[in-house]
C-alpha cells in the first residue's frame, strides 16, 4: 500500500491527503463496476435469468457516465497541479532570486593600512580598525582590556585570539610596549635589602589551659586548626598523653613534633566526669563514651546501683580493656 500511495504521489503530485482521497474514489469505483458486473450473475442465481434480463440499461449508463466524469476531474486536477509546481520551481530558479542570495565572504582579520604609535592598553575600537584590524577584532582586542586584561610586554598582545602574526610583524615597531617585561624581584638577602629579622621567642606553655592565640603561635597552626586542638581537648576534659594529638584532624606529625617543643602536659588539669552524676546527654558528648556507651552506663547504673571503681564499669560487655584504660582518666566516682 505504501509503494502505490508513492506512486500516485509522485506521478499526480498530491498530497497526503489528496492520495487518500483518490484511493478511496478509485476503491468506490472499482467497486461499483464489479457490482454491475457480478450482481447479473448473482442475481441470476437468486431470481432468476428472467428478472436480470429486466435489469435497467439506464442504471449501468449513469454509472459509467459517473466513472468518466470523476476522471476527468481527477485529470484536470492533476493538470493545474502540475501547472503549480513548475510555476513554484521556475520562481525560485529566477535570476532575480538569484541576485539576491548574497555570498558570504569572510572578512579578513587585518589588512594593512595607517601606521602610527599607539599603546594597546589604551587604543580605542576605531584606532585598531584605522590600523587595519577587522570590527570583530578590534572589538575582541578592546574588550579584554576592558575586563581588566593588560599588556606588558610586545609579545602580549599576541596571546589575542586570531591575532595574526603578519599583524604583529607589520606594527611591532609601532607598539608602546617594552619587548620584555620589566620584573623587580626582592632581595633575597636580608642585609642587602636592608631589612633586619627578629628571632621569633615562644614562651613554653601548659596545653591543657592554652588558648588559641598562645596554639597559633608554632609553625602549621592556623585559625581553624588551633580552634580545632581546643574543641578537641574540651570535649576530652584535657590531655592526658601527648598521642592524643593525632586524633585531632589535620594535625601532621611534624606540628605536633614542634607543639611539644613548647607544649607540656599537666595531668592535675584534667576535668573528670562523675558517671554516677552525670546524665545521658553529659555522657554522650565525650569522645571515648558516645551515644551507644552513654545509654547503657545509665541504664546500668539505674538497674545495679551506683557505680564504686573502673571494675564495675568492665561488668559492661562491649566495654573492651583498651576502653577502660583510655577512660580511667577521665572518670570520677
Amino acid at each position: 500500500m505504501k509503494r502505490i500511495k508513492f506512486w500516485i504521489r509522485n506521478y499526480f503530485g498530491f498530497s497526503k491527503k489528496e492520495t487518500n482521497g483518490f484511493i478511496i474514489i478509485v476503491t468506490i469505483m472499482i467497486l461499483s463496476v464489479s457490482g454491475v458486473l457480478v450482481y447479473p450473475y448473482v442475481a441470476g442465481k437468486i431470481f432468476g435469468n428472467r428478472q436480470v434480463e429486466n435489469l435497467d440499461q439506464n442504471t449501468l449508463d449513469s454509472l459509467e457516465a459517473l466513472i468518466d466524469k470523476q476522471t476527468a476531474e481527477l485529470a484536470a486536477k492533476k493538470d493545474v497541479l502540475k501547472k503549480e509546481y513548475e510555476a513554484k520551481k521556475a520562481s525560485t530558479s529566477s535570476p532575480q532570486k538569484k541576485k539576491k542570495r548574497k555570498k558570504f565572504v569572510k572578512e579578513p582579520a587585518f589588512q594593512a593600512k595607517e601606521t602610527f604609535a599607539f599603546d594597546p592598553n589604551v587604543a580605542t575600537i576605531e584606532e585598531w580598525q584605522k590600523l587595519g584590524f577587522s570590527a570583530r577584532l578590534s572589538k575582541r582586542i578592546h574588550n579584554y582590556v576592558s575586563k581588566g586584561g593588560r599588556f606588558h610586554q610586545k609579545s602580549d598582545i599576541k596571546k589575542i585570539y586570531g591575532f595574526p602574526d603578519e599583524a604583529y610583524d607589520h606594527l611591532v615597531s609601532y607598539i608602546q610596549l617594552p619587548d620584555k617585561r620589566e620584573r623587580k624581584y626582592a632581595s633575597s638577602n636580608p642585609y642587602e635589602s636592608g631589612q633586619k629579622f627578629k628571632k621569633r621567642v615562644i614562651t613554653p606553655f601548659e596545653l591543657n589551659e592554652a588558648d588559641t592565640a598562645q596554639l597559633k603561635q608554632i609553625s602549621g597552626i592556623g585559625e581553624k586548626l588551633s580552634a580545632r586542638i581546643v574543641k578537641y581537648r574540651e570535649s576530652l576534659g584535657g590531655f592526658v598523653n601527648p598521642i592524643q594529638l593525632k586524633d585531632v584532624y589535620g594535625l601532621k606529625p611534624e606540628v605536633i613534633e614542634e607543639l611539644l617543643k613548647y607544649a607540656s602536659i599537666k595531668p592535675e588539669t584534667i576535668k573528670k566526669i562523675n558517671v554516677n552524676t552525670a546524665t545521658y546527654e553529659q555522657l554522650k558528648t565525650h569522645p571515648y563514651i558516645r551515644y551507644k556507651l552513654a545509654k547503657i552506663i545509665v541504664n546500668y547504673r539505674e538497674h545495679h546501683g551506683k557505680y564504686t571503681s573502673m571494675a564495675d564499669l568492665g561488668k559492661i560487655k562491649i566495654l573492651d580493656q583498651e576502653t577502660l584504660e583510655k577512660l580511667e582518666p577521665y572518670i570520677g566516682f
